[in-house]
């Protein structure tokens, strides 16, 4: 779980709201809760997947790499997490299946095929250890597989994953599962992309900035069903008490937090430098809202 909260330089705020506070009539409340709005919307569009996280030539090698001209956010995502699942899992194929066979090797027992080549040659020998040969696995039994290898950052860790050769013999360290059970929880893994950026809109919306942020409607989808967030406002007028915000979903301490703390700093310099500036944009809002009140 990953929680934020507004700080700022109270000595310089209340210089400037004693300055500003009387030309444009605004409490230390509307400004607080202006830069928390602020630096939400950041860590919404920063945190991951998110494009942000790469630079300009990084971004241009990726996409030359996938052969694309563009590619979303979403699809970013769901690449990544496509390519963790099938790092750990073998699909099966019928015909394959049935090739399949045990062989007893003292105590232990494996699942073997043999791999006949087209055109002379050795043939090539397969192996699983037979608990990882599972054409029946459900997806709550591929689901504790998968979070066996997920590092503290919530991907694959390559560790143990890795095919070795003994000669002849290739033993296989993935569970092998059927074709159709693995793309199915390959689908299931993919529709959670982008609930880590949805859970910080739902944390927007308990604050009560849900209006006054933008995000696809694919977060908002989420944000109202997978996605967990939270957040409190109990800053008054005088600007004492403080506004949280709560993103309750797995990994979002290690994903989340550096990033919020980088743009923490970010938000504070941009509060010293454009501070007047930014007052006159919310004395120009307000004002169009009580004329439509009006």
């Amino acid at each position: 779980m990953s929680t934020i909260n507004m700080q700022f330089n109270r000595a310089l705020f209340e210089r400037q709201m004693t300055i500003y506070g009387k030309e444009y009539g605004l409490t230390a409340k509307e400004v607080l809760q202006d830069q928390m709005r602020l630096w939400l919307a950041d860590l919404i569009r920063s945190t991951p997947p998110s494009k942000k996280l790469f630079d300009k030539a990084t971004w241009a090698n990726l996409l030359a790499s996938l052969n694309v001209a563009r590619l979303s956010e979403t699809k970013l995502g769901e690449r990544a997490a496509e390519a963790d699942v099938r790092r750990l899992f073998v699909d099966l194929d019928k015909p394959k299946e049935a090739q399949w066979r045990i062989l007893l090797s003292g105590e232990d027992q494996v699942r073997v095929i043999q791999d006949k080549p087209r055109s002379g040659g050795r043939s090539i020998f397969y192996g699983v250890e037979a608990d990882l040969f599972r054409p029946s696995a459900s997806k709550e039994e591929m689901r504790e597989q998968h979070l066996k290898y997920r590092g503290q950052n919530g991907r694959v860790t390559k560790a143990g994953t890795y095919t070795r050769t003994v000669g002849r013999w290739k033993y296989v360290d993935r569970m092998h599962v059927k074709k159709t059970a693995l793309n199915r929880y390959v689908r299931e893994v993919k529709s959670h992309v982008g609930t880590l950026k949805a859970a910080w809109y739902a944390a927007a919306q308990a604050i009560g900035f849900g209006a006054s942020i933008k995000v696809p409607s694919r977060l908002k989808k989420l944000a109202g069903s997978r996605a967990e967030g939270g957040g409190t406002n109990m800053v008054t007028n005088k600007g004492t008490g403080f506004i949280e915000a709560v993103n309750k979903m797995p990994y979002s301490q290690e994903k989340c937090d550096s990033i919020a703390s980088a743009l923490a700093r970010t938000r504070s310099k941009d509060m010293e430098k454009h501070f007047e500036h930014r007052l006159q944009q919310l004395n120009r809002r307000r004002e169009k809202e009580d004329a439509r009140a009006a």
